[in-house]
């Protein structure tokens, strides 16, 4: 019964971005368009494109893009200060006052600047590298870092992408098991129908992430510690959610439960 219920659902997959893309988005700059018509180039017949640009057009891009080149040569500047009076990475998150909320600080173009110190800074110092989602968890904890994240994947905002990367990183140099994580993200709460939950996608990617081959049998050994089948068959079984933020993680641990319920009646046999 529950393979019926998980077989149409799709999962969904986390994008990667190119190297370039996470490059732009941590320098808070985006490709330019070239801007030149072909047939300006290849001197042809075809009518004059330019005619059609008005001078207060011009004179507005011009504007927009002296004001960023203005900006971008202080924050380099700014960066290269701090570097050179050895300011860390959290001492320029502070500085920047990006600790005064998480939904605030992703808003602030300050947020761009600290990344790109944070990348900076990470170059010049390959053995002390200090990734923004460890800045990010020490002050608004994994929680609500792994939750937010998500978020903004199903968005498909790249700095959401790298900072769930960044965390999934960051708890594996810490040696964090599958189980310590989802006490971590406070998914072992009585009461809780964790299907509900967006970490709990960031907690299956993680599973992912570490185990591999094994990832399904580890998924349905730790849930099983906090749910008996038939619990488990009530929440694959339920009412109708909104699942859109935990459409993966429903079919991993779904399959992963099923998978190890079927091995246990096999067995019985």
């Amino acid at each position: 019964m529950l393979a019926a219920v998980l077989a149409p659902t799709r999962a969904v997959t986390e994008r990667v971005p190119s190297t370039r893309a996470t490059s732009d988005v941590a320098s808070g700059t985006a490709t330019e368009p070239k801007g030149v018509s072909k047939s300006f180039m290849s001197g042809g017949d075809q009518p004059d494109e330019r005619a059609n640009i008005s001078p207060l057009s011009i004179a507005s891009s011009l504007k927009n893009l002296l004001e960023r080149s203005r900006v971008e040569i202080a924050n380099s500047f700014r960066v290269r200060q701090w570097l050179r009076s050895k300011q860390t990475v959290y001492d320029v998150f502070l500085r920047l006052k990006l600790n005064a909320g998480l939904d605030e600080s992703l808003l602030s173009p300050h947020f761009y600047t600290w990344i790109n110190f944070v990348d900076i800074f990470n170059k010049h110092h390959p053995n002390n590298k200090v990734s923004a989602a460890l800045v990010l968890s020490w002050t608004y904890t994994d929680l609500v870092l792994a939750r937010k994240s998500e978020a903004l994947i199903e968005k498909s905002d790249q700095i959401g992408t790298r900072l769930a990367r960044e965390q999934r990183e960051k708890w594996r140099d810490a040696k964090h098991s599958a189980d310590a994580v989802f006490e971590l993200l406070k998914l072992h709460e009585p009461g809780l129908n964790i299907f509900e939950r967006p970490e709990l996608n960031a907690w299956c990617k993680f599973v992912l992430f570490m185990e591999r081959e094994n990832a399904r049998k580890v998924m349905a050994s730790v849930v099983s510690r906090y749910y008996s089948a038939d619990e488990f068959d009530k929440l694959l079984l339920g009412p109708k959610l909104d699942r859109s933020g935990s459409q993966r993680a429903f079919v991993e641990l779904g399959t992963a439960f099923v998978r190890q319920q079927s091995l246990k009646r096999s067995s019985n046999v």
